[in-house]
C-alpha cells in the first residue's frame, strides 16, 4: 500500500534450482530463492521490519513468501504470499486480476506440457495413462 516507504536492509542466502527430466534440465523451469529483509508501512500505517524467504520463479515474479525456511519450490497457484500480502498489499485490482488469470492460464499450459511429455517418452510409471490423456484433452 505504501510502496515509496520501503527500505531494503539486506539480501541474503540466494539459492537457485531448476527441474530436470532424464538428467536434462527442463527448460524454464528455473527458482530462485532469497531471504530479504526491509521495512515498509504495513496497512496500519506503521514502520514494520519484515523477514522472509522470496521464491521467485524463471520469470522472477514472487511465487511463495515464508517465513520460515519449508525448501518449498516455485510453482505454486495461486501464488503464496498472503504472509506479506495482509501485512503490506493493497486490496487487488483489475490489472492485478488480468495478471493473475494469465498465471492461472501459463500454470496450466506448463502442467499439461509436463503430462504430454511425461507420456509421450513413456515415463509415467503408475496411474492410467488413458486417463492422463483425457484430463489433458479436457483442460
Amino acid at each position: 500500500m505504501y510502496p515509496k516507504s520501503y527500505e531494503s536492509i539486506s539480501f541474503s542466502e540466494f539459492s537457485q534450482s531448476y527441474n530436470s527430466r532424464n538428467g536434462d534440465k527442463i527448460p524454464d523451469s528455473d527458482n530462485y530463492v532469497i531471504k530479504h529483509t526491509h521495512k515498509l508501512l504495513n496497512k496500519d500505517s506503521v514502520m514494520e521490519t519484515f523477514s522472509g524467504y522470496f521464491i521467485l520463479e524463471n520469470d522472477f515474479d514472487v511465487n511463495i513468501i515464508e517465513i520460515e525456511r519449508s525448501n518449498s519450490i516455485g510453482g505454486a497457484f495461486p501464488s503464496q504470499t498472503h504472509i506479506w500480502i495482509n501485512n503490506f498489499g493493497r486490496p487487488i485490482n483489475n490489472q492485478d486480476s488480468l495478471h493473475l488469470g494469465k498465471k492461472g492460464d501459463q500454470f496450466k499450459e506448463r502442467i499439461i506440457k509436463e503430462i504430454k511429455t511425461a507420456i509421450d517418452e513413456d515415463n509415467i510409471t503408475s496411474g492410467n495413462v488413458e486417463e492422463l490423456q483425457n484430463i489433458i484433452d479436457s483442460l
